[in-house]
């Protein structure tokens, strides 16, 4: 069998686990036991509740699953790639940020997530090409695959189909707050920020507001939505 701690040592980025997840545990006597440890594992820790939590190994877990250890490493390095992505830092920056004056506020860091968000879109969608191809690679028993798979749309599957949605809803939505902030700034005569709503002195810019506020509202709704379902995922 081979040793689990140089075994993890290879596989310390999600392209190599593809290379060294696939073996054919069958062939090891102590592949029934550990098998059967990583399903009660997935089946507990993570099926059975209602979070999409993902739980880390310890060394008595990765010493009780074997290589199967590795399987799950596909898992985590999804998550702890999206959880270090310049995106999650930015986004964090703009935490609680609902307001136009507080979104002036952070002009800077707005633009700087609204430039970023076409590229994240691509670089989520590589992480889930990539543990895709990794976990395709993987060669297990019919009962463990079964549960996997099941453990794998949870917390791979599902969260990465919600970004996906998410972040191009966020880019609509801080995109028609930049065009209304835009438009308050350039008419300061007709239109201005008064605390949190934008009063306007004419007919014109009053009916040039509400349709940007509607297009914001829409956006709005769009981004609250997948704000929504991922708080369900995440428990």
């Amino acid at each position: 069998m081979l040793d689990i701690a140089s075994r993890r040592a290879a596989l310390t980025r999600l392209g190599a686990l593809s290379l060294g997840a696939a073996l054919t545990l069958n062939g090891c006597s102590s592949e029934p036991g550990e098998r059967k440890a990583f399903i009660e594992f997935l089946q507990t820790r993570v099926l059975n509740t209602q979070r999409a939590a993902v739980p880390q190994l310890n060394e008595q877990q990765r010493k009780a699953f074997g290589a199967y250890a590795a399987h799950y490493d596909i898992i985590t390095a999804f998550n702890q790639e999206m959880n270090e992505a310049p995106l999650t830092r930015m986004m964090n920056a703009l935490q609680n940020t609902r307001t136009l004056p507080q979104l002036i506020a952070k002009r800077t860091q707005v633009n700087e997530l609204l430039a970023h968000l076409p590229q994240a879109q691509k670089e989520v969608q590589a992480r889930l090409d990539r543990a895709n191809a990794a976990k395709k690679a993987l060669t297990q028993p019919d009962d463990l695959r079964v549960v996997y798979d099941a453990a794998f749309d949870k917390l791979v599957t599902q969260l990465a189909a919600l970004m996906l949605q998410l972040l191009p809803a966020t880019q609509g939505m801080l995109a028609a707050t930049m065009e209304l902030v835009t438009y308050v700034e350039q008419n300061p005569k007709e239109v201005s920020f008064v605390g949190s709503n934008v009063q306007a002195t004419t007919q014109a810019s009053l009916d040039k507001v509400n349709v940007l506020l509607k297009k914001l509202e829409t956006e709005a709704a769009a981004v609250a939505k997948m704000e929504t379902a991922l708080r369900k995922l995440a428990g």
